[in-house]
């Protein structure tokens, strides 16, 4: 064999090395950075809640979801507080049992939310959207207050019928 042509096999067969070996090292599982998932704004409609923090938590897996920490800046408890997002929506509820009220964020005090990025609706915001306060007084979105007055009221007769004796079939 000749110098040119012994010259052009070995730079072929460098180049064919080099780009096996590439495609190996760049292919590996856990080296390619997933695109990141656009996080909702997250904004409150009452004039009481403050968002304090927020973060995605397990961002790349099937359990997914925001954590919302809020602060009550009101003198009033806090019972029950609505984080919707487009149809999605998760509340956290300390009135369920009517004997037994439960508060969910005390005068000045905070409390943690979670929501599934599974139950928003893509690009919509996060929003804390209502809540009812100790005293029975309410403030928010109209839509939101209803399906929460709804909910509690449905969890009322349900534990009514429990405490009568009432086995659901």
């Amino acid at each position: 064999m000749s110098t040119k042509p012994r010259t052009i096999f070995l730079v072929f067969a460098v180049l064919v090395i080099a780009t096996l070996l590439g495609s190996i090292v760049f292919s590996r599982p856990g080296q390619v950075e997933k695109p990141k998932k656009e996080l909702p704004k997250v904004v409150s409609k009452i004039s009481t809640i403050q968002i304090e923090s927020t973060k995605a938590i397990d961002e790349n897996t099937e359990f997914a979801r925001m954590e919302v920490v809020v602060r009550n800046n009101s003198a009033k408890a806090v019972m029950a507080i609505d984080l919707v997002a487009g149809e999605g929506a998760v509340t956290k509820n300390g009135l369920t049992d009517p004997d037994k009220p439960i508060i969910v964020i005390e005068p000045y005090g905070t409390t943690t939310l979670q929501m599934s990025f599974g139950e928003m609706t893509p690009g919509s915001d996060l929003v804390v959207a209502a809540v009812t306060y100790q005293d029975g007084s309410e403030e928010g979105d109209e839509k939101s207050l209803k399906v929460m007055r709804k909910i509690r009221a449905r969890d009322h007769e349900r534990i009514r019928k429990m405490r009568r004796g009432y086995q659901p079939e």
